[in-house]
């Protein structure tokens, strides 16, 4: 199992060398001019290819992805440029994750209409088809939709290695949609639940993953599956909510085992204390070999609110 951690922030390189050393799969940034996080006051962000690119210089291994970038700001043939350059100066390390964006008060800012759901949805499959041509044509695309125009007859280097495209969804319909264009598929629980809507458990999980498998195959691709997760130890675990790992280590390690057997091959996790996150940043290996076995990995000796 592939783990990675919190995004990077104010120290982007720093930050990139501190996760490799702790056995991170990879690094990534989220997309924002500003936002309020959940729980958090409104803040700025740094652009996510200048703090990849600085994470890129120190580092050797990690990954380098985005979760995600947000297609109503940003158009697709630049995104795409950015992530083919991002490869090349990483020895083939990049990854380019869409999203449809979430947080409306940035796109008022820059005159961007968020829109309704299914516009949302609608534009992101167009941005994806535009970057899915240009990451297979090297750099060359000709598409007309509704919402996103790309006539480039210019191909770019070649980059180290196929750049995977990743959508991130929350609901179904789009990750549907996104199954039949992307390397790989991250599963999401929606920001805000609907009237009668529930944090997905691990029978629609799997539901979920063989109705993007079957898209993908129809489609001629294979898919890889991920999601983001968030980590409580020492809290209380709820069935109904496969993506909020909690309990006792032994209890997160198994509920990452289970993920795994349902085809999950990385997990972005995110804790939600400071506990958490001191536990985590020990116990990196032990989620990683989670899908070697059914059995959980012995429970870490220290209290969970040690450093």
């Amino acid at each position: 199992m592939q783990i990675l951690g919190p995004a990077l922030g104010g120290d982007p390189a720093a930050e990139a060398v501190a996760a490799e050393a702790a056995g991170f799969a990879g690094v990534r940034v989220l997309d924002h001019l500003f936002c309020a996080l959940p729980g958090g006051p409104e803040q700025a962000f740094d652009h996510p290819f200048v703090a990849l690119g600085a994470a890129a210089a120190v580092t050797e291994r990690v990954v380098l992805t985005q979760t995600v970038l947000d297609v109503t700001r940003r158009h697709p043939t630049e995104v795409a440029q950015a992530a083919a350059t991002l490869d090349r100066i990483s020895s083939g390390r990049a990854e380019l994750g869409l999203g449809t964006g979430w947080y409306e008060p940035e796109h008022t800012a820059v005159g961007a209409a968020l829109g309704p759901p299914a516009a949302r949805v609608d534009r992101l499959i167009e941005a994806a088809a535009v970057c899915r041509a240009m990451l297979d044509g090297d750099g060359r695309v000709d598409f007309a939709g509704r919402h996103v125009q790309a006539h480039v007859d210019v191909p770019w280097a070649p980059t180290p290695h196929p750049v995977p495209l990743v959508v991130g969804a929350a609901r179904p319909v789009l990750q549907r949609r996104a199954a039949a264009l992307v390397d790989r598929l991250e599963i999401l629980s929606p920001i805000g639940l609907g009237p009668g809507e529930r944090p997905p458990d691990l029978a629609v999980l799997a539901h979920r993953i063989d109705v993007a498998r079957t898209v993908a195959a129809a489609a001629g691709r294979a898919i890889a599956f991920s999601a983001r997760v968030t980590l409580e130890v020492g809290g209380r675990a709820d069935p109904a909510d496969a993506l909020h790992l909690a309990g006792s280590p032994d209890d997160v390690v198994g509920a990452v085992a289970d993920l795994a057997r349902l085809g999950f091959d990385r997990l972005t996790v995110l804790p939600v204390d400071p506990s958490s996150q001191a536990w985590l940043a020990r116990s990196v290996a032990h989620l990683a070999d989670a899908d070697a076995g059914s059995r959980p990995a012995p429970s870490d000796p220290s209290p969970v609110g040690a450093p």
